[in-house]
């Protein structure tokens, strides 16, 4: 789950009741993971598969991550696998309890290759739309990199015919880590324009991203693209 670079598409968790999937592509300048990255930027595509199982409130997801930094050189793959429960509580809040499976990373430098099996995430959200700003609540739970959880405000702005102007905050805190810092990890502000483009839904943002544990910033620009 976008995980993976924190890349927040202004989206809701609820899905379209008139459709079973969805299938969205993200372009990053900056792929960034619960705040691991290093000096260069690291650039990436990443298509997501959603799929409703049914009329239930199921959801199989499907996600790779292909990202290249081409100053230092270096390339990985991931892919996710994902079953999701999402549930509407008095038309106000949503819940959403899911796995996910890292059954594939790979990464290759210059001098080195690997290949490695992941173990299983565990993802919790929780979305108020009565509160002014929506506030949405993730933590996500991995063995090895620990507890990670983020707050997220956000608000629409109508601008012309079907063009949105979407502006956000996120903090976001790692704890139970076994190989990293522990604490709050990263702070952003988002800003976002969601326009159609030949039958297409797009969303090009831009995250201003402060990261206290490496005490330096992060500028990254995301393009989300929607399939019909």
């Amino acid at each position: 789950m976008f995980l993976a670079f924190l890349c927040l598409n202004f989206t809701s968790l609820a899905q379209d009741s008139t459709s079973n999937s969805s299938v969205e592509i993200d372009i990053t300048s900056n792929y960034v993971w619960r705040d691991f990255q290093g000096n260069t930027p690291n650039w990436g595509i990443q298509p997501n598969l959603d799929y409703q199982l049914g009329k239930s409130n199921f959801t199989l997801g499907q996600w790779i991550n292909i990202a290249h930094n081409f100053e230092d050189k270096f390339t990985w793959l991931e892919a996710t696998i994902s079953l999701s429960y999402t549930r509407l509580f008095f038309d106000s809040t949503e819940f959403s309890f899911g796995v996910s499976a890292y059954p594939n990373y790979y990464f290759e430098t210059d001098s080195l290759k690997t290949y490695n099996r992941q173990l299983i995430e565990l993802t919790f959200a929780n979305q108020f739309y009565n509160i002014p700003g929506s506030p949405l609540l993730n933590i996500y739970y991995h063995p090895t990199a620990g507890l990670y959880s983020s707050v997220a405000l956000e608000h629409s702005f109508s601008l012309f015919k079907s063009w949105e102007l979407n502006l956000g905050f996120v903090s976001g805190g790692r704890a139970f880590s076994l190989h990293h810092s522990n604490g709050l990890t990263d702070v952003r502000l988002q800003t976002g324009l969601a326009f159609p483009f030949l039958n297409l839904d797009l969303l090009f943002s831009w995250h201003n991203i402060y990261l206290p544990l490496q005490k330096s910033y992060r500028s990254v620009f995301n393009l989300n693209i929607a399939l019909p």
